[in-house]
Order: structure tokens, then sequence, then C-alpha cells
């Protein structure tokens, strides 16, 4: 089958949440969180985790991956004081709209659901003093027959 973040990625950008182009002032990548002071500052990554072994059926498989999400907001300045709040709301409203994922078909697959494993979670600051939160999921799928 093969896990793939583009569904998601896909998903996450149909909201406005985030998206390559900087929707709602994040951009989304896949697979990492640019460190560089070069790429913009308020991101969200979607990062593939180890997931579970698929559950084998006579009729279809299910992929139950591992996904956890990053959200890094703007530099903690006096310009921008509400730096911490604004990528605590954006990594609550992405989980938020995550969670509701079942039954649906995200593109070719058709997602079981997607469950948070924790609340998002406050990680730290980067050393260009970003907040980081984070919140992992378990995401089952199947392959149209």
């Amino acid at each position: 089958m093969g896990w793939k973040l583009d569904e998601i990625a896909t998903h996450i950008a149909a909201s406005s949440l985030a998206s390559s182009s900087g929707a709602d002032n994040f951009y989304l990548w896949k697979g990492e969180m640019p460190d560089s002071t070069a790429v913009a500052d308020r991101g969200v990554a979607l990062i593939e985790t180890a997931g579970f072994a698929p559950t084998l059926r006579t009729d279809y498989q299910v992929e139950n991956a591992g996904l956890q999400v990053l959200v890094r907001g703007q530099p903690r300045t006096s310009s921008a004081s509400t730096a911490y709040e604004e990528a605590h709301t954006q990594i609550e409203r992405i989980s938020a709209l995550l969670g509701q994922v079942a039954g649906q078909q995200l593109s070719s697959w058709h997602y079981i659901g997607i469950w948070p494993e924790q609340s998002p979670f406050f990680l730290g600051y980067d050393k260009e003093e970003r907040p980081l939160f984070t919140v992992n999921f378990r995401v089952a799928r199947a392959a149209p027959p």
C-alpha cells in the first residue's frame, strides 16, 4: 500500500489551516519542519511515524499508520507577544479537523478514522524563540477495492 501524506495535506489545505502557499499565514510541509530562518516562521509539518501492523481481512487490508503534526509559531518578541497562543490555537484547530475524519474518502483512500493519541502539547521554543507544539495520531485507512 504505502503511507502517503498527500491526502492529509490536501485536507488541511482545503480547510485553509495551512498550505504550501501559506494559507492562514501557516506554511505546510511534508516529512520535515525546515529549521532555516530563510523559510516562514509559522509552519505545520506532517511527519510519518511508526504505526501498527496492518489489519488483514479477506476482502481488503487496513493500513494502521502513525502521523505526527508539528506546529511552529512566529518568534516571541515584543511585536509578537501572542506567538505562543497563536501556535497553540493552530495545533488545536488542526487536531480537531483531523479528529473529525471518520468513514470518509480522502483522495483514493477510504479513511476509517484518524484518532489523536493525546492532546496537543508544547515542546518548547526552538533556537529562534519560535514556539513548537505537537500531537500524534493513529490513522486507519484502506485502499478502495
